[in-house]
């Protein structure tokens, strides 16, 4: 007899809000249920990673529609289009950067002997990135963004939480996996910002 509360293999997955405030609170306990679910990647990018995702820059238009926003420059204001546009290359940046972290944690995957499966690395991936974009929520407001950076320093204890569940490594490979994965996706994504303010620039 299966002791109330414990994961099955084989459970459905939970809903979007509940999952995501369990990771940021228990990520470990939540990842040990992720981990006995059964879940197709079409259905947790459709109804998980596509709408989390769209939080940041989603914050990010409503914060600049109420207060603007200050560069080098000084203060500015958006019009609505331009508005919609920036909340579409914030949400276009958001899913290359999940889609960045997929292809990372699944190529370091097999160095590491892991043993989690052919859609671990994706699941982690989605999952993981959960902190950073509820951390999202402080483009509402600048005094609300150290908040945000806290949550994504927790992204990182969620991750290796869920590595460590999910796509298992090989014994003493854990932290070498974890370490080149957040490594690599971390340079990843400041070329990714350099190219983008490049292009820009020259627009």
């Amino acid at each position: 007899m299966i002791p109330k509360g414990r994961p099955v293999r084989g459970d459905p997955p939970r809903a979007l809000l509940p999952r995501a405030f369990a990771l940021l609170r228990h990520p470990v306990a939540e990842w040990d249920k992720v981990a006995a679910e059964e879940e197709r990647p079409t259905r947790l990018l459709l109804r998980y990673a596509l709408p989390l995702a769209l939080v940041p820059a989603a914050a990010r238009a409503v914060g600049l529609a109420l207060f603007g926003g200050r560069d080098a420059a000084g203060a500015f204001r958006l019009s609505p289009t331009a508005l919609i546009l920036d909340a579409l290359l914030g949400y276009g940046l958001t899913l290359l950067a999940l889609a960045t972290l997929v292809v990372i944690a699944t190529l370091l995957a097999a160095p590491a002997r892991a043993a989690g499966g052919r859609h671990a690395p994706l699941r982690l991936a989605v999952y993981a990135s959960t902190a950073g974009w509820i951390g999202g929520l402080a483009n509402l407001a600048p005094p609300a963004r150290p908040l945000g950076a806290l949550l994504a320093l927790w992204g990182v204890v969620v991750f290796a939480a869920g590595a460590a569940r999910l796509v298992r490594p090989h014994k003493g490979a854990l932290i070498a996996y974890v370490a080149a994965t957040l490594l690599l996706f971390a340079a990843a994504e400041a070329l990714t910002a350099i190219v983008v303010r490049l292009v820009l620039s020259l627009s």
